[in-house]
């Protein structure tokens, strides 16, 4: 997900930004304050669709806190500033996705800084997905974060079943069964017509399914349809920054809107799919968090469709134009993210 190139780039910022003494508590007005730390700035739109529904989630059930974003390449600057003006009230919120493991080191990296630097506060986890591999440098990662997960106020929120049970196995701290946050967004999408079929396929170490297959399967599909290559990720080139976040992924879901099917390997394909309303047939990735999300929320959401990655081209050719002639209800997900609120005002 983070190439050299990305995280340097993120280095140099740290460097060059002025920032180092220039947070500033927002004016009174008798707010107490909720920050969310480590949101990104590279090209996952998956990571920032999460960014934009924990900041809305915070909006709407936390209307009597200052909502705080802090993004990744800012932490270690604005942490100084912020530890002199936080209230023992304060909330701390790391920020959700997949990275709450050994694959990728930085943001477990950010998570220990700040719990280090913040002694005292309330924290959680917005909903992740737990993921050591089983070799050395797995197994001392999972010491490391049980070390300082368990010495901590922390509330862990896991976005799978498969990851609730071994946060429950691994951690003291609370473990809370809640689906990935991005499923809390309410998208108002322009009714229209939908035409040709859209690939948002992965290209990173969690990529499971070959690319022979996938480019078989196209040309296949090219035959009869008009098909449109892509990715949720678009590159680490350019830095998103929060106050552009919001019109680069309504942008990308408007274009989602248009098409008559997705077909993906990337959970935030299946999930954009979700809440777009648009017909999508989902593969595995490599660590198995597709699978147990859509095992534990998909499975009667009647427009999502998981196929096993030892499926022929030709079985999943017939499963698209079977499913491409049904008929759906759009179902929703059974959860009411007031529950997880309620949890965080405990």
């Amino acid at each position: 997900m983070f190439s050299i190139k990305s995280q340097l780039k993120k280095l140099y910022l740290n460097l060059i930004f002025n920032t180092s003494n220039s947070y500033k508590k927002q004016e009174s007005n008798n707010k107490n304050s909720i920050y969310i730390i480590g949101t990104p700035s590279h090209g996952n739109l998956g990571d920032q669709a999460i960014a934009l529904a924990q900041h809305k989630f915070c909006e709407e059930f936390f209307s009597d806190f200052n909502v705080i974003e802090v993004q990744d390449f800012e932490t270690y600057k604005l942490l100084k500033g912020i530890r002199s003006n936080i209230n023992k009230d304060d909330l701390f919120f790391f920020h959700g996705g997949g990275n709450f493991g050994n694959l990728y080191s930085s943001a477990q990296e950010n998570r220990k800084f700040v719990l280090k630097k913040i002694p005292n506060q309330r924290f959680f986890l917005f909903p992740q997905s737990i993921y050591f591999t089983k070799d050395r440098q797995g197994i001392k990662e999972l010491k490391n974060t049980q070390n300082y997960i368990d010495k901590k106020d922390i509330v862990l929120f896991l976005r799978e079943k498969v990851s609730f049970e071994l946060s429950r196995e691994f951690f003291k701290a609370p473990s809370v069964l809640t689906p990935d946050i991005v499923t809390f967004l309410e998208i108002n999408s322009v009714e229209k017509s939908r035409e040709g079929i859209v690939f948002l396929l992965r290209n990173d170490i969690e990529k499971n399914v070959s690319e022979d297959y996938f480019e078989k399967l196209i040309n296949i599909l090219r035959k009869e349809n008009n098909i449109v290559l892509s990715d949720t990720h678009v590159g680490d080139e350019n830095i998103i920054y929060k106050e552009k976040r919001e019109k680069i992924l309504i942008d990308f879901w408007n274009k989602l809107s248009s098409k008559e099917l997705i077909i993906t390997d990337r959970l935030h394909g299946m999930i954009f799919g979700y809440i777009t309303k648009t017909p999508t047939i989902v593969f595995d990735n490599n660590n198995g968090k597709i699978s147990a999300s859509y095992n534990t929320w998909f499975t009667d959401i009647d427009y999502i469709k998981y196929v096993d990655n030892s499926i022929s081209v030709d079985e999943i050719v017939h499963i698209i134009d079977e499913f491409k002639k049904e008929k759906f209800d759009f179902n929703r997900i059974d959860y009411d993210f007031e529950k997880m609120a309620n949890i965080i005002r405990k």
